[in-house]
C-alpha cells in the first residue's frame, strides 16, 4: 500500500503541531510501507520528503501543491490531508476524478483562529461558531469544510470538543469522526512533592503569545492582584504578536520574567521550578502543555473552553474573560490549603485505544 501524507510543516520544529506525523510516518515505514510526505518549504535531506515552495500568492503555492500531489496518486495511494485549507484545499482539487481514499488529521480550526487573530471578533470557537451568519468569509469557510469532510472516508481529531464543532458544520460527517487524542507519560521533574506552594506563588505560563492564548489577559489579572497586595511570581515562555502588550501591562510588576522560546527538552526543568501553569486561552483545543504539566505533577489552572478528556485532576476550570474568577482561584490556592489538595488530586486519561496509524490503515 502506498500513503501520501499532506503536511503543512515537516519535519516539525521540536514539539510543534505535526510531531504525531513524524511519528506516523516512522510507523508505517517500519511496517515496510511505501511513504510519502508532501509539505511546503525548502528541499531537505529527507528522503521521503516532496517539498513545495512557499514563495508567490495564494493560487501559486496551492496551484504548485495541487500539481505534486495529483503526479503521486496511483490507483492504490490512501491519503492523509492535515488541515482544510492550505492543504486540504489543493489536496481536495487533485482528488477531483480520482477514487482514492482519503482521510482528515485536524488538530485545530485554522478559520476561528485566523480570525481571532486578524481582530474580526474575540470569542471562543464554540461560540463563534454558533453565529456563522452575516460574513462572506464565514460562509465560504464553511462550503469548504464541507466539501472536505464529505469527500473524507474517516476524520481523525484531537479532541471530542473539535469533533462537535465539525459535525455542526457539516452533520453529515458525523459518523466519520472518531478521536484520537494525545497521551503523555507521566515523569519525573525537579520538584519535590510538595503540598504547599512557594511565596509568592509561582506561575507558569508556556506556549505562543498569540491572541486566541489570551495572555494580555492573564496579565492584566497578574497586575491587579500584585496592586491590591496579592503579588504573584510569573515566569512567562514563548513569543508571539501580544508579547509586546503583555511586557507592557507587567512593566512594573515585580517578579515577572520573560523567557522567549524554550527548547521542548527544558519544558520539563520549567514546570519543576514553578507550582502552577496558568492557560488563560479563549479556546485551545488541544492543550499538550497542560498533559505535561499533570505528568510532571504540577497542577493547572486553565481555561473551561478546552479539548482534553473531561475530570482531569489536579485541574481548575474558569472562563477565558472572567477576571475575579481568576484572581479569587489564584488567592485560594496562595492562602489557604487548596493547593496541596489540588496537587494530591492529579491524574492523566488513560491512553487512547486507537492511534492514528490503525485508523488510517483501517480506512
Amino acid at each position: 500500500m502506498r500513503y501520501l501524507i499532506a503536511v503543512g510543516i515537516y519535519p516539525p520544529e521540536i514539539g510543534g503541531p505535526s510531531t504525531v506525523i513524524q511519528e506516523l510516518v516512522k510507523q508505517l515505514k517500519e511496517r515496510g510501507e511505501q511513504v510519502t510526505v508532501v509539505t511546503y518549504g525548502e528541499a531537505r535531506e529527507v528522503s521521503e520528503v516532496m517539498n513545495v515552495p512557499r514563495t508567490g500568492g495564494v493560487v501559486a503555492r496551492y496551484s504548485r501543491f495541487f500539481l505534486t500531489v495529483r503526479k503521486l496518486l496511483t490507483p492504490d495511494t490512501l491519503v492523509l490531508a492535515t488541515d482544510v485549507f492550505s492543504v486540504g484545499i489543493p489536496v481536495r482539487l487533485a482528488l477531483v476524478g480520482k477514487s482514492n481514499k482519503m482521510m482528515l488529521r485536524l488538530g485545530g480550526e485554522w478559520f476561528w483562529e485566523d480570525s481571532v487573530e486578524k481582530g474580526r471578533i474575540f470569542v471562543p470557537l464554540k461560540d463563534f461558531w454558533r453565529n456563522d451568519r452575516g460574513s462572506w468569509r464565514r460562509r465560504f469557510a464553511k462550503l469548504n469544510y464541507g466539501w472536505q469532510l464529505k469527500r473524507a472516508g474517516k476524520i481523525a481529531v484531537t479532541s471530542e470538543l473539535l469533533g462537535g464543532v465539525l459535525q455542526s458544520i457539516c452533520p453529515q460527517a458525523a459518523g466519520k469522526i472518531q478521536t484520537v487524542s494525545n497521551f503523555v507519560k507521566p515523569q519525573a521533574c525537579a520538584a519535590e512533592a510538595v503540598t504547599r506552594p512557594h511565596t509568592p506563588l509561582r506561575l507558569l505560563y508556556v506556549g505562543r503569545f498569540a491572541r486566541v492564548k489570551n495572555v494580555p489577559f492573564l496579565a492584566r489579572t497578574i497586575k491587579v492582584l500584585a496592586d491590591g497586595g496579592n503579588e504573584v511570581a510569573c515566569t512567562l515562555a514563548g513569543d508571539g504578536p501580544t508579547i509586546a502588550e503583555t511586557r507592557k501591562i507587567l512593566g512594573q510588576v515585580r517578579h515577572t520574567i520573560f523567557l522567549g522560546n524554550v527548547a521542548h527538552e527544558k519544558i520539563a526543568e520549567l514546570l519543576g521550578e514553578n507550582d502552577l501553569l496558568v492557560l488563560p486561552s479563549l479556546t485551545d483545543i488541544c492543550p499538550n502543555i497542560v498533559l505535561e504539566a499533570l505528568a510532571c505533577g504540577v497542577p493547572v489552572l486553565m481555561t473551561k473552553e478546552h479539548g482534553l478528556s473531561p475530570g482531569l485532576g489536579g485541574v481548575i476550570e474558569l472562563p477565558p474573560t472572567d477576571q475575579a474568577a481568576w484572581m479569587a482561584a489564584i488567592r485560594r490556592i496562595s492562602e489557604s490549603d487548596e493547593y496541596g489538595r489540588l496537587r494530591a488530586q492529579i491524574s492523566l486519561p488513560d491512553k487512547p485505544q486507537l492511534d492514528l496509524s490503525e485508523l488510517l490503515t483501517a480506512l
